[in-house]
């Protein structure tokens, strides 16, 4: 075996490290492999999770005090 050509190759192999695993990360993520959950999706398609009515009303009430305290001038920072 040729060491001389492997310890060589090494440096370039740590240099290009960094370069090559963020293709890997970009392309796996614009492929939606990233952070996805197979109990979430289904063909290819994210399931949406059903609120209940209870949930939709807190919420907006949530919205509309936060949207309130928005418009106060003295919590402007």
């Amino acid at each position: 075996m040729n060491w001389e050509w492997i310890l060589g190759a090494v440096p370039l192999l740590l240099l290009l490290a960094c370069p090559i695993s963020m293709f890997w990360m970009m392309r796996s993520m614009s492929h939606g492999d990233c952070g996805s959950n197979t109990k979430d999706r289904h063909d290819g398609v994210a399931v949406v999770p059903v609120h209940t009515d209870e949930e939709i009303r807190a919420l907006r009430e949530r919205l509309a005090r936060l949207e309130a305290r928005h418009q106060q001038p003295e919590n402007w920072r």
